[in-house]
């Protein structure tokens, strides 16, 4: 067994993920638990805690630990290791870092966004490798992307870059985002958005083979949609326009950012041709007359695992840095 290992941490709104790495950026051993269901913020990060002690002490590394990497949604000041606010976590201004630091108190940490986690991992070991500019994009609960600028990620002067999911896709929106803002692309594209619009319409009345699927409506989710879509109207409908709100949004990064490789990953980015063959429609048709109209728009490969694999990369990055 190695004489140092690093710790990763993937923590979203409805799972949170753990592991034991190499200082290659291997993973030994992983965990996974659902995030605690209207959690207090202290409470979630007691969860994280106990998560990651349990991997540490079933394997008994403690004295082994070189650093640990926590990849987190929303705003996240890396420089001080506090996440400013996420919208699907009730968090505010949480020094997460220093939380984490009392309980390992001899591990050095390193916070960075969840989305800029898995473009590393990407970058570095998937579907990004080769190139100097690229864009990965998550869609899951929520909507969030990193960006990679010659060779770097690049977090914008506030640590902003890369919150896609705010962008105002619809002046005239009903729906308030978990932002507070309405007519977010989050509110329309992500898999949370899915969920609400299939379950609105079936309360509505609508026929759905869905309702086959699930024993109430409450069950739906963008999988079931995805599952029910390849023989449901309704279903390909909701995905359609959803994924067009997605395509529309790609167009407009690829007109602002010109980067040589789109990467999608996240949940709902599994319904595959689902959402490939719709986005890469609507960006042929709006940039048709563009140079730009070939960008390649590819599915992540490293999968659920990019979060982890990238929060393993942030630790490496910065140690090979500091030392």
């Amino acid at each position: 067994m190695s004489d140092q290992f690093l710790l990763a941490v993937d923590l979203g709104g409805t799972k949170i993920a753990t592991c034991i790495g190499t200082l290659e950026g291997q993973i030994i051993k992983k965990s996974v638990e659902k995030t605690k269901s209207n959690g207090t913020s202290y409470e979630i990060v007691a969860q994280v805690i106990s998560a990651i002690s349990n991997l540490v002490n079933e394997l008994g590394i403690r004295s082994k630990l070189r650093g640990l990497g926590i990849g987190c949604p929303g705003i996240v000041d890396s420089n001080r290791g506090v996440v400013v606010s996420t919208p699907n976590l009730p968090w505010r201004d949480l020094p997460l870092k220093a939380l984490i630091e009392a309980e390992f108190k001899d591990v050095e940490i390193f916070l960075d966004n969840d989305a800029n986690c898995a473009t590393l991992a990407e970058f570095h070991h998937g579907a990004g490798v080769g190139n100097d500019n690229m864009l990965y994009l998550t869609v899951s609960t929520g909507i969030g992307a990193g960006l990679i600028l010659n060779g770097s990620l690049y977090r914008g002067k506030d640590s902003c870059a890369g919150e896609i999911g705010h962008m105002i896709m619809e002046r005239r929106s009903n729906i308030q985002c978990g932002c507070g803002q309405y007519g977010c692309l989050e509110t329309l594209a992500s898999g949370t958005a899915i969920a609400r619009i299939a379950q609105e319409r079936l309360k509505e009345g609508a026929g759905s083979e869905i309702l086959k699927l699930v024993k109430s409506i409450e069950e739906v989710d963008a999988q079931i949609v995805g599952i029910a879509a390849k023989e449901d109207g309704l279903a390909k409908a909701i995905l359609n326009e959803a994924f067009e709100y997605l395509g529309l949004a790609i167009v407009n990064l690829i007109n602002t950012l010109n980067v040589d490789v789109i990467v999608i990953g996240g949940g709902v980015a599994k319904l595959g041709p689902l959402l490939f063959d719709q986005v890469r429609k609507v960006v042929a048709e709006r940039l048709a007359k563009s140079p730009t109209c070939d960008t390649p728009i590819v599915p992540s490969r490293l999968g659920d695992e990019a979060g982890l694999k990238g929060a393993l990369r942030l630790v490496l990055d910065s140690i090979t840095c500091h030392y």
